[in-house]
């Protein structure tokens, strides 16, 4: 197949690659992570068998500091950037966090928790819930300034109640004081669909849109954003919403467990 002759600002020819990578996250010339989302789950079981081989200890305060610690940062790093929609990817990531998890010592005699019980007695969110809630919190930085803002618009009828930076690309443009911020992502109609639904942007505004309206309030003109304190909120929020990932025998009422569909099943 030839791709076309492109050439480099030196002039030189560039050569056609299946892949890159670049600050060590690999994409397919397809636009997939897949084989980025392959290593590191690798990375991360490799770790997960490390750690099981070194120490003895088994208490969950114990082994949720090796995962925290050791594991999850080799399975989240950029993940905001290369989170998966496919079911079968997810299930890969999750089954690092599952597989550890099951090796931890709760205590019981007999049947032994499942995943989502484990879930529940450590206090942890699942990978999934984990790179969803970092991508909230990375559009609530772009729309507060805190991080430059890669293309966002935010949807504002009162431009004064909202911290808004043009030189950014923030556009403010019809914000509702009752129902909070909205974030839009504006795209070229001749993009596929599929390019489209593995938009980092286009998760950005749609689990950023998901949050209750008290979540996306705009802050008073001339205050500082308080990140920490939108946190807390977030994870009280996040409570609510069931955290039910893909495992053999148990069944879910959501078809999936991305925020988008289980905020309608709230507890």
């Amino acid at each position: 197949m030839d791709y076309g002759n492109y050439t480099s600002s030196e002039g030189t020819d560039i050569q056609f690659a299946a892949k890159v990578k670049d600050l060590g996250i690999q994409i397919s010339n397809d636009l997939s992570f897949a084989v980025h989302i392959t290593s590191v789950t690798a990375k991360g079981k490799q770790m997960a068998g490390w750690i099981l081989r070194v120490f003895t200890n088994r208490s969950p305060p114990h082994m949720k500091i090796c995962l925290k610690q050791l594991i999850l940062p080799r399975i989240e790093y950029c993940c905001v950037l290369w989170s998966p929609n496919a079911q079968a990817l997810i299930n890969k990531l999750e089954s690092v966090q599952r597989f550890f998890t099951k090796k931890i010592n709760f205590g019981r005699e007999g049947n032994q928790p499942d995943y989502w019980e484990r879930l529940e007695l450590l206090k942890i969110y699942s990978v999934e819930r984990r790179r969803e809630r970092y991508t909230i919190l990375y559009t609530w930085k772009v729309i507060h300034n805190l991080y430059p803002n890669p293309g966002l618009s935010a949807n504002i009828l009162f431009p004064g109640a909202h911290v808004g930076h043009p030189a950014q690309g923030i556009d403010l443009h019809g914000l509702n004081e009752r129902t909070g911020i909205t974030v839009i992502h504006h795209q070229q109609t001749t993009q596929s669909t599929a390019i489209k639904s593995r938009s980092v942007l286009n998760k950005c505004c749609d689990l950023y849109n998901t949050l209750p309206a008290s979540l996306r309030r705009p802050i008073e003109q001339g205050a500082e954003p308080k990140l920490l304190e939108f946190k807390m909120q977030l994870d009280r929020w996040l409570a609510t919403i069931p955290d039910q990932p893909t495992i053999p025998g148990r069944i879910r009422a959501a078809p999936s467990n991305s925020i988008l569909v289980q905020k309608d099943y709230t507890l």
